[in-house]
């Protein structure tokens, strides 16, 4: 199997993942803004997960931090569920 399909793969997976997480978490009773905290947070740590070396996670948290003020992800705030990729999750019941 091809780098790229594999990736595919894993990308998909990883969004059924986040659908059944997104059903726990309303079956528990959170608010949308709440499990988009969650899911922001999952994401984040997923999108982080694929730098190999230090050094180019070092990179990155600089970045985040230069643009962000927050070394690990996009800022929080009470619109999070606004965002095009997670209003379409949220959507998802």
């Amino acid at each position: 199997m091809s780098s790229a399909r594999n990736t595919r793969i894993e990308y998909h997976d990883g969004l059924e993942k986040k659908r059944k997480m997104i059903s726990t978490l309303r079956a528990q009773g959170l608010s949308d803004e709440e499990i988009a905290k969650q899911i922001v947070d999952s994401r984040n740590q997923d999108r982080l997960s694929h730098y190999k070396t230090p050094e180019a996670l070092d990179v990155v948290y600089k970045r985040n931090l230069k643009k962000y003020q927050n070394k690990t992800a996009l800022p929080t705030s009470p619109n999070l569920k606004n965002t095009a990729g997670l209003k379409a999750l949220l959507m998802l019941r």
